[in-house]
């Protein structure tokens, strides 16, 4: 099987998982975002094995790409810090922290002190967002 179809399998896989596991008896209503999550998930899923296909039947050809490490690989860190502070120190401030370590490494070249200040604002405007969106209007528990 091409590479192509096997992702779109294991997408279609996860999206199912993901869906099942919302779906606990314990707590409905706080799994009510997760389950919509998953829905969506599982609908980009089909979408994608429908599109491993061209009309003809057979599969299409696979575009080789390059991937670009040396750009990516400060994000996986922060991600790797984020997922294992995240316990201890709760979804929203590691969020903010995870935010501000992205958009200092990411933002173009200011002085130091400039773009800390301009990261801060923008990633605490962020995550008041975030604590609206989810814990006032959707009512998701945070881990």
């Amino acid at each position: 099987m091409k590479t192509e179809r096997w992702i779109c399998v294991w997408m279609a896989s996860i999206a199912m998982l993901l869906f099942v596991l919302s779906t606990v008896p314990s707590n409905q209503e706080a799994f009510v975002f997760p389950r919509i999550v998953g829905l969506i998930l599982i609908a980009i899923a089909a979408a994608a094995i429908l599109g491993a296909w061209d009309r003809s039947g057979s599969p299409r050809e696979s575009i080789s790409v390059r991937i670009p490490w040396r750009t990516i690989w400060p994000a996986l860190v922060v991600f790797l810090v984020y997922l294992n502070l995240a316990e201890t120190l709760g979804f929203y401030t590691t969020s903010l922290l995870a935010f501000v370590a992205l958009s200092m490494i990411y933002s173009p070249a200011q002085s130091a002190g400039l773009r800390l200040v301009k990261s801060g604002v923008i990633a605490g405007g962020f995550i008041a967002a975030l604590y609206v969106l989810f814990t006032l209007l959707l009512r998701v528990q945070m881990p």
